[in-house]
């Protein structure tokens, strides 16, 4: 391929586009102007950006549109202009969506069935075409070739390219078979997904299957009175997260060497020598022990104390290897800490604040079920700010059981939340705002009878008339306040957010914010908040410093 990694930076691309008599002077204006809103924004020199397609496309990754109060078309005119400028570079290709097909290709592309193979297959086709490769030329070689091409001649990310890269060899691959005249050499399709490493349960022995079947099925504890029970019982998601662990352990020992065929039960896995290997091999994986790998010794000892029922001197044992694994850490993660930084700013408060209205004026420029959905999500943001329930209980809201209005339809909404169906067993109950009452009424009228059937009283409705997948909601909530704002924040992040705004309007009231949140004790909000205090504390006397300084100036003045 001719399209070669380049070299230079924006400031030889800077000096190419003012050299360029091929460009007009608007054309020469806009480029060089776009060059300098994004060293402005990065805060750089032309010199020290990269006039690289694929290590540009991470640096400008990194500037959200919004935060700098760029509109999107702005910025992507932006985008386009320094796109075009790379291109200026002396013996740099050219190769762009615009590029007319020549004869052959001009042909193939014609009789293309549906859009959908002419989109997906378009840019490689003007690729070969600009490239001078016939359509039976066509192989692996010249796929690697074209993803060298966008490396180098587009702002695309990897994820782009990855998609673009299969998307092309699957098109190409299909088309071969519904078009008689298409070339007939197919291509490789790329698999760009980690292998697994799991095993699922199925390879295990049978023994071993029944064994954690056993182990879950008592976790539930469907006969209290049973000579053999659990300490606790336990939920659901509880005994959803024990398998996964079981399953994850498991799998673990059988990579580190372990025959499959030797782990027959539980015992077996929770051989010191076992249990060695499986942490080790996450802890090489991690490269440092976290919560995730200490939740995994927390486990295997819950089964080895209260299900195998170990003798001391083996309890002893596996109590070692726990030990040396640490504490659970206490209080806030370092990720959840670096989230809330970002509300430091007034703009990014403003933003997420802002957002619910935003997404209701995105919402009158849609149709259909992109529009419900957006609506849906202007709810979402709201409700979380209002109500800051975990995402579990969040999916499950229904209309008369959780949403209701005691005082008949022209009183408030009350969230109102059982004891069953919350983490710690706290009943929770929140009067919504007039504002997101009024919201949710035309929610209901209006929008969900576009997502599901009259008799469907859930929020957030999914298929079949069941109650939208979790993770399918978590993922909405946190893409589309990153498509908006630029700022990252999953639904159970708000709770810490929430939490962070009270404490600064009202510091040390935790109490508050335990009743707030549904916390079963005080001392676990103060864990996870009292370092708010901390930072007020030194936000007041770093002012207290300020005041005395300019007291002594004016003493000084006199």
């Amino acid at each position: 391929t001719n399209f070669m990694i380049s070299s230079s930076s924006m400031a030889d691309v800077f000096h190419a586009v003012e050299e360029n008599q091929n460009l007009s002077s608007k054309q020469r204006c806009d480029q060089c102007s776009a060059i300098r809103r994004i060293c402005t924004l990065l805060n750089t020199k032309p010199e020290h950006l990269p006039a690289q397609g694929k290590a540009l496309s991470k640096i400008l990754g990194a500037i959200h549109p919004t935060q700098h109060n760029i509109k999107l078309k702005t910025w992507r005119n932006i985008k386009s202009n320094i796109l075009a400028a790379i291109r200026s570079l002396p013996k740099q290709k050219r190769f762009t969506n615009n590029d007319r097909l020549n004869s052959n290709w001009s042909v193939l592309y014609n009789i293309l069935p549906t859009e959908r193979y002419k989109y997906g297959l378009s840019r490689f086709m003007r690729y070969c075409s600009y490239m001078g490769v016939m359509p039976l030329a066509v192989d692996d070689t010249t796929i690697d070739d074209f993803l060298v091409a966008l490396e180098t001649n587009t702002l695309l990310t990897d994820k782009h390219r990855h998609d673009a890269h299969r998307r092309t060899t699957l098109l190409w691959n299909e088309v071969s078979v519904v078009i008689t005249i298409w070339p007939n050499n197919k291509l490789t399709i790329p698999n760009y997904k980690k292998p697994r490493t799991t095993r699922p349960f199925c390879d295990f022995p049978k023994s071993f299957q029944e064994d954690v079947d056993n182990y879950l099925n008592w976790l539930a504890d469907p006969d209290p009175f049973a000579e053999h029970h659990p300490p606790k019982r336990c939920r659901p998601r509880t005994i959803e997260l024990r398998q996964k662990q079981i399953q994850l352990m498991a799998s673990a020992t059988v990579a580190e060497g372990i025959a499959i065929t030797d782990i027959k039960t539980l015992s077996d896995l929770l051989d010191p020598d076992n249990i060695k290997h499986a942490l080790s091999y996450y802890l090489n994986k991690k490269g440092k022990d976290n919560a995730f790998i200490i939740g995994l010794g927390a486990t295997f000892m819950h089964i080895a104390r209260h299900w195998l029922k170990l003798d001391n001197e083996k309890l002893k044992t596996l109590k070692e290897i726990r030990r040396r694994l640490g504490q659970r850490p206490r209080g806030m993660t370092e990720k959840n800490r670096d989230t809330l930084r970002q509300f430091e700013s007034d703009m990014s408060r403003r933003l997420l604040l802002n957002l619910p209205e935003q997404l209701k004026i995105n919402a009158t420029q849609q149709r259909g079920i992109k529009r419900a959905i957006t609506l849906q999500l202007a709810i979402t943001v709201e409700l979380l700010l209002t109500a800051p329930i975990r995402i579990s209980n969040l999916a499950s809201l229904q209309f008369e059981q959780h949403l209701v209005k005691p005082g008949g339809n022209k009183d408030r909404y009350h969230l109102v939340l059982s004891k069953q169906e919350t983490k710690n067993r706290v009943p929770l109950e929140f009067l919504l705002s007039d504002k997101l009452t009024t919201m949710l009424d035309e929610y209901r009228k209006t929008v969900l009878p576009e997502l599901a059937s009259k008799q469907c009283r859930y929020l957030y409705p999914g298929k079949n008339g069941v109650q939208k997948r979790t993770t399918t909601l978590a993922q909405q909530i946190k893409g589309t306040i990153f498509k908006e704002t630029g700022l990252s924040l999953t639904p159970h992040q708000f709770r810490h957010l929430c939490a962070m705004f009270y404490l600064e309007a009202n510091p040390g009231q935790y109490e508050t914010v335990r009743q707030l949140l549904g916390h079963t004790h005080l001392k676990t909000t103060t864990d996870f908040y009292a370092s708010m205090s901390t930072r007020e504390a030194q936000r007041l006397f770093d002012n207290t410093i300020q005041e005395e300084r300019a007291r002594l100036s004016d003493l000084r003045e006199r």
